[in-house]
This record gives structure tokens, sequence and C-alpha cells, in this order.
């Protein structure tokens, strides 16, 4: 990233910065003569930097009381605040007494992890001060105090201070007023602390023969406690167990609506105008977030070698262990000792031992403690880049229970009604909750900084409780006081905290979050996310198995309830299903919406040399059928998909309601996709129903009409019609087909516009209590089968545009063909295969 310049504002001068690290050392003293001004330049340049060094810059020196603790107060104040700074260093600036201010802002600080304060006239005061900010303070790994004025007193304090924190792994006081009694404290505090594992007490008040003693018994503990890590580590590497705490976060909205934006802001980076949303999946992006120990704020998490997740729960769990006391400190061995005792610890096999020697690796490489041992909790955040109508057919895929959902909206575009927003978010509102019901559910309102009148915010928020949650109180829908949304600008900040808030407090409300892991599941995992990064899009469960039996899963059970795991995190898609679904594991999700996406938009649009092998193939006529009646054959299929991933592909989609087994007399094997079919044209020799006196209704507005449930009835009700001889060709449109039950018998079946019911037409009046009967059974079967139970419905007989109760009809002679007792006896002959319906 290129340098700024920063202005500022008084001298006439500018200083050189860049948004990683900012510097200001001793020849910028000009900066200072205005404190005000340097007050000013300090709070707003630290905002997004990573690292602040003020060395030497006289800010203490020379100037009033007064002006000084305005510029100290400025920079405790955004101690406080700031969820980017990591590295501070403020040596040379005789801040003295002024430190008291600084540790007090310490104690409310989350971000930083490197503090220097060398150099500053620091006495016992200011040494208890920081020492109390240790005790809260479980972010900070780096701390030295070396040149100041501390005595035993306040190394004495900061020694007591190590049994509170277990994230400090470095300090040094070099250069004090440390006494023998100070130092031996000190060490005893270290024995007891573990975590640290560099301690610099030389060039202090200890005289020579007392220090080389001292030093030595110093030098041994340290790396005792690095044997005692490095054990930990190792031991927790095979066999640990412990809460993972992890969860997901979804990003739902429409194009433009700020899902993008809101991501960085979250994360603490500054908005850029210029920024291009994420688009390096055009449907489906995830990307790793982990808060810090107290949960106040995130950050993105980079990837740390090929055992990633591995390394960062063994940490967890070493760290946990060493804080609870579960290793006591035995004689130091030798380097070759030491080898021969770790390599004691009993290794199932080749796989295992390679992971263990590549975890090592990291460790001694990049200091697996400092970076992974943080107690917060780990979240994947997935944003669905959408082409609006394919993430609609493809959600459910993806839809779990664990985890929050955050649907982003145009606030703009509720305020002014714009046509289909309110029905957007009624969409993934009421999908969520079909799909997800123990989830929670965040609306967020973007553009706050044009949106911004209390009387707006109160309209949309009246709006969205009336349209979208149809005036009912929803346990797990966030409220923000008084709203049913959370109003953000993401270019100025405004109600970001808010947000970051309730996102974290609903990731931790419930207890998935807490689930406790077996170490061997996250070797698998990182084995199975390996694969996938070398480009296996998916693997056999055959393969997982082996895999998971290298690292001593060899339980079917375990496997399979390792795989939901992984799934229900976003890591893997598993179903269990069917047969097909469970033989395959799909390790890279965008693999799924690709291939899918071949089918369900390619064939209509495709290239030119898509169409030149499919003629090779002498599949033309096949995708010409599948364009014009929205049946596919298992042949054009297998040539778009290939043989290895059809079978499990094609359950895929019906298992998604994507599409649908037809079978009306044809020797082929042909899968009905509705996406492909044609909006209602009513031919001359068609029946419409709404020229008919009365009709069965079956509504589903009380809750929600998934997409594919019309189509699987459909489909449904064609294999019926199929079992009887006399039945002719069903006509399939698109929300709206008409089906025989018989040569005189003929059912229509239609979709509201409102999307929220299907309505049901007889000929033969004789015939409408059994088809009412029947399309119940059916609706109850597709309910049990492939949505857990979730949909639900009432049924109503309307007649002169009145709709009765299903139970109230049968004192009606008009309506009474619609009862069950009128179904005329016989009529149901032997011939009728009823047996995959038990009619109700």
């Amino acid at each position: 990233m290129m340098p700024r310049r920063c202005n500022n504002g008084g001298s006439g001068r500018e200083v050189i910065s860049s948004k990683r690290l900012f510097r200001m050392t001793s020849s910028d003293r000009g900066v200072w003569q205005d404190a005000k001004t340097a007050a000013d330049l300090l709070y707003h340049i630290s905002e997004g930097f990573q690292k602040l060094r003020l060395w030497n810059s006289s800010f203490t020196t020379g100037g009033e009381n007064e002006n000084v603790d305005l510029v100290v107060s400025k920079l405790a104040e955004r101690l406080k605040k700031t969820k980017t700074l990591e590295a501070l260093s403020l040596n040379g600036n005789n801040l003295g007494e002024h430190v008291l201010t600084l540790a007090k802002a310490l104690e409310k600080n989350t971000s930083l992890r490197f503090l220097e304060v060398r150099n500053n006239k620091i006495s016992d005061n200011g040494a208890k001060a920081i020492a109390n900010s240790l005790k809260t303070c479980n972010n900070l790994i780096f701390l030295n105090l070396s040149g100041n004025e501390i005595s035993n007193d306040g190394v004495f304090e900061i020694g007591q201070s190590l049994e509170y924190n277990s994230t400090l792994t470095k300090l040094s006081l070099h250069h004090n007023r440390i006494e023998k009694e100070g130092a031996l404290s000190l060490m005893r505090c270290i024995e007891k602390n573990k975590m640290v594992t560099a301690l610099d007490i030389s060039d202090n008040r200890i005289e020579g023969s007392n220090f080389a003693e001292i030093q030595a018994q110093l030098l041994l503990q340290l790396k005792a406690n690095k044997n005692s890590q490095k054990r930990s580590f190792l031991e927790a590497l095979k066999s640990g167990s412990g809460p993972w705490n992890r969860s997901k976060v979804f990003l739902i909205g429409e194009e433009a609506s700020g899902k993008s934006a809101t991501i960085q802001s979250l994360n603490g980076k500054s908005f850029d105008k210029d920024w291009e949303p994420y688009s390096y999946h055009p449907e489906y992006d995830r990307f790793e977030f982990e808060t810090s120990a107290d949960q106040s704020r995130w950050k993105q998490t980079r990837k740390h070698g090929r055992l990633h997740h591995t390394t960062r729960f063994a940490a967890k769990l070493a760290v946990d262990k060493l804080k609870c006391g579960g290793f006591q400190h035995e004689p130091e061995p030798d380097s070759e000792d030491m080898h021969t005792s770790l390599s004691a610890i009993e290794k199932s096999d080749t796989l295992l031992d390679a992971h263990i020697d590549s975890a090592l690796s990291e460790y001694e490489g990049v200091s697996v403690f400092r970076n992974h041992h943080n107690n917060g909790i780990t979240f994947s955040v997935f944003e669905y880049n959408e082409n609006r109508n394919l993430i609609h057919k493809f959600h459910r895929l993806f839809f779990t229970t664990f985890g929050t959902y955050l649907i982003v909206f145009d606030m703009q575009k509720v305020l002014q009604k714009v046509k289909g927003a309110i029905e957007y978010l009624k969409f993934w509102f009421e999908s969520i909750r079909f799909h997800a019901p123990e989830a929670s559910i965040v609306f967020v309102g973007t553009f706050h900084d044009i949106v911004n009148s209390r009387g707006d915010l109160e309209t949309i928020s009246e709006t969205l409780f009336c349209e979208v949650l149809s005036s009912q109180l929803f346990p797990f829908v966030a409220q923000n006081d008084c709203l049913w949304f959370y109003p953000v600008d993401n270019p100025n900040g405004l109600g970001l905290g808010d947000l970051h808030e309730v996102v974290l407090k609903t990731i931790t409300i419930y207890g998935h979050s807490r689930k406790i892991v077996s170490i061997r599941w996250l070797h698998c995992l990182d084995e199975l996310l390996n694969a996938a990064s070398i480009g296996a899009p998916c693997l056999t469960l055959r393969d997982v198995t082996k895999c998971a039996s290298m690292f001593g899963i060899n339980s079917l059970a375990e496997i399979s309830a390792m795989l939901n795991l992984f799934h229900e995190f976003g890591f893997v898609i598993y179903s269990t299903s069917t047969e097909a679904l469970r033989r395959l594991v799909v390790l890279n999700p965008q693999f799924l919406v690709d291939s899918l996406n071949r089918v369900i938009v390619d064939c209509a649009n495709m290239s030119q040399e898509a169409i030149d092998r499919i003629e090779k193939m002498g599949l033309k006529n096949d995708v010409e059928k599948l364009c014009q009646t929205g049946l596919a054959t298992y042949d054009l299929l297998e040539c778009i998909w290939g043989k290895d991933h059809v079978d499990y592909l094609v359950d895929v989609m019906r298992e998604g309601m994507l599409f649908h087994d037809w079978s009306f007399r044809n020797t082929d094997k042909l899968f009905l996709i509705p996406s492909f079919l044609q909006d209602k044209v009513i031919g001359e020799n068609e029946t419409c129903q709404d020229e008919w006196s009365s009709k069965c209704i079956f509504d589903f507005s009380d809750r929600f009409l998934p997409a594919g449930v019309f189509q699987r009835l459909v489909c449904l009700c064609v294999s019926y019609s199929e079992t009887i001889q006399s039945s002719k060709e069903p006509v399939c449109q698109k929300g709206w087909s008409k089906i025989y039950f018989g040569s005189m018998n003929v059912v229509v079946l239609s979709v509201s516009k409102d999307g929220n019911s299907i309505s049901v037409a007889v000929t033969d009046q004789r015939r409408a209590s059994f088809c009412v009967s029947l399309l119940t059974t059916m609706l109850r079967k597709l309910n049990e089968e492939s949505l857990s139970g979730s949909l639900s419905w009432k049924t109503f007989i309307e007649h002169s545009n009145s709709r009765i109760p299903l139970e109230k009809v049968r004192n009606s002679r008009e309506l009474k063909p619609w009862t069950k007792d009128n179904i005329t006896p016989g009529i149901i002959t032997s011939s009728i295969d009823l047996s995959g319906f038990d009619i109700v």
C-alpha cells in the first residue's frame, strides 16, 4: 500500500504514514508545539493503524502539564477504543506518572499485543498500574519496561499479576533498580505462570555472584516452561479434546446492498469507496474471523500451515491445561533425552506421525502459542454474492441451524417501497425460518448516512414487523431497542458497534459454539481441506473413512457424526438422506454450485462449444426437449456432469427440490426441472379453475411454501396418474398443471400469485373427496421425507369467492362432493396401485 500524507492541521508540516505503521521521532518535534494539534493528530492517526511508534518525541518535555495531560489522555482514549492497533512503542518520552493514565486504558484494550515503554522514568507506582492492567488484559504477549526506575516493590506487583495473565510470553526489565529479593520473587511467579519463556533482568542492582546464580536458575526455569508448553502441545495433538469455540455467520442481501462493506467494517477496516466486492467465487464466498478473548472485537484470520485448524485447537487445549496446572516441571533433560521423551508419546500410524511432525515444525517456526492460544470464538462468514435467481434455488443446500444469519438491505428501497424489496426480505426470512428454525436472524439496514431520521427508521421497522414478520414476535430475531433491525453507516462507522455486539451475542448464545470435539477430528478436517486445496472437489465416503482411520477414527457412527458437524459449520457438504448422497463428501461447496449451475442456467444459454460437444454425443434433441418441456434425460445429465458424479448430483437436485423424477410411460429416465417450465398458457380445450364453482385450497400462508414443493407434488401426482391405464399425458407449465386420474377425471393444480397456496380443481365431482385425501397424503409424505416436518398448511374449500375450512363443509349440500363420506363405493378399482400412498 502506498504511503499517504497526513496534514498536521497547524504547523504546516506533513507526516508520512501508512495504514500499517505510523512513526514519529525527535525529528518531528515541531508537530508538538501545539499540544491540541498533537493530541488530535494522535487520536485520528492511530485509528486503523496496526503499529504506532512515537520515539523521543518530547511531548512530555518542555511543555505545560495540562498540555501533556491532553496528549496522553487522547492517546489513552484511543487505546480504549481501537480494534486494530497491535503494537505501540513509546520509548524515550519521559512519561513518568503519566503512564498511570495509559495503564488504566490498557485494562480495556483488546487489540494490543506488543508494548514498549523503555526509558520513560516509570517508577513503582507506574509498574503497579501496569501490573493491574495485566490482570485483565489478555491479549498482550510482549512487554518491554527496560531503562526505567522500577524496584522490588514494582517487580513484586508485576510478578503477582502473572498469576492472572495467561498470554504474556516475553518480559524485559533490563536496567531498572531490581535487587536480589525482587528477582527471586519474580522467578517464583514465573514457575507458577508457565507461559513466560523469555525474561531479561540484566543490568539491575544484583551483585555479580548472586546475579549469576539467579540467572542460571532463571534460564532453567524458562527452558522448563518451554518444554512444558511443547509437551502439552504434543499431547494435545495426540489425544486432546475440548470446546471447539466455533460458529458461523451467513450474509445475505441484494447486489449493492452493502454486504461486503459491512464485512469490512465489522473487521475494523476503514471504508474504501473504490474497493471491489469479493468476486473469487461468483455465488459462494467463505471467510474466517476470530474474536478476541473477551469477544469485544474480531479480525480476519490467516491460514497458518497445512494444519491450520489442528494447531490452533491443540495450542488452545495446551494452554488451558497449563493454566490448570496440568503439568509439573521435571528435571531438565538434554536435547537427546527430550527427543526420546517426546517420541514416547504413542502414535498410531504414519499419517498421524506426519501431522505431528508438521505441527511441531510450525510450533517451532512461528510460535503457535503466540498466535493461536486465544480463547475467543472462531467463525466462518459466508457471503452469497448472488445471481439472485440461482441462489434462490440453491440456498436450502447450504442453510444449517448452527450460526447467525444477517439479512442486509438498503433502507432507501424499503422506505420508498421499491418493487420487490419487501418480497425479497420476506422470502429470505421465511426461508431461514423454514430451513434453519433454531438459528438467529439479524436484519441490517445500510445507508444510514442517507436514511438517518428517527421517523424514517421507525417507519422501516414497522414495515419489517408488519410485512416481513407478519406482526408476530420471534425470539430468534434480534431487536435493537425499539427497532427490528440495526441501521449502519459503513463509510462513517455509525451503528457498527451495536451490530458488532449483537452478532457476537448471537454467536455465543447457543451451545453449538462450545461443541466438544476431539483433536483427531481436526486432524481429519485439515487433511480433507488439504485435499480440496490441491483440486479435489469431493471424496468418496470410502476415501474419507480411510483417511479418518489414519487418525484412529474407526467407528462409522463417529465418522458420520464428524462429517455432520463439519457440514453444520460449512466446511463440507454431506447428507445421509439417500445412498448416493451418503457415498460422497463435497469438500468444495463451489463445486456444487458450479455443477448445478451448468444444468439449471447454462443449458438455456449454452456456448457454441458446448452445443457442438453435445451434438457429437447425439444429445441435441435432449437439450431441445429440456428447453421446451422442462424434462431432462439421464444421458444429458451424464454428459454434463460426468459418470463419476451424475448419480450424486441427481440426488442433490432431487433432495434440494431443484428437480423431480418424471415417470409417465417413458422407457428413458426423465427428470422435471421446474426452472425450464414456461408460463401458464391455457389452450382452447383446457379447463381454467376460475370457471369452476368450487375448488380445494391448501393454504400455507401461516408459514411458508418453499420453492419446489408445488413441482414435487405435481410429479407425485404424475406418478400416481401413470398407474391408471386410461390416463392421458399430463400438461405441466410454470405454476400450473393438468393431470389425468383416469380418462374422465382431470385434476388441475395451480399456485396462487402470492405463492402462498395451492388450489385443486376436479372435473369428476364423485372423486373430489378422494383427490383431496390423496393430495393431503402426498403433502404429508413430502413433508416428512424432504422437509423434516416443517411444512404446515390449512385446507379450505373455496366457493362463491369465500373460503370454508374443510372440516366445516360436511353440512353443505353444494360442497358435499368434497367431504370424505361421499366417495362412491367401487369407484376405486383394484387396478389402481395405491401402495405408495396410504390414503388418509
